[in-house]
């Protein structure tokens, strides 16, 4: 299930950039984006405040490695990421 708020419900100035996305990226901006930009004093920043230290933080692993773990585990569930 798609939330409407997800596509048109952001302000302006979050509009404006998820519609420059595609054209910078090369690709239409995905659901995970769409979620973390909408109220993201709500959602967005807490979320992200605890996955940064989660993916990023130190580990026995590269940054490398765990890229390629989710890659994998991504691919394996068939998620475009």
């Amino acid at each position: 299930m798609r939330l409407g708020c997800l596509t048109n419900g952001h302000n302006p100035l979050r509009k404006l950039q998820l519609a420059m996305m595609p054209l910078a990226l090369r690709m239409r901006p995905n659901d995970l984006v769409r979620t973390l930009t909408y109220r993201p004093g709500l959602f967005g920043k807490p979320f992200m405040a605890i996955a940064q230290p989660l993916l990023r933080g130190r580990s026995f692993w590269t940054v490398a490695e765990r890229e390629r773990m989710a890659s994998h585990i991504s691919r394996q569930n068939q998620c475009l990421f």
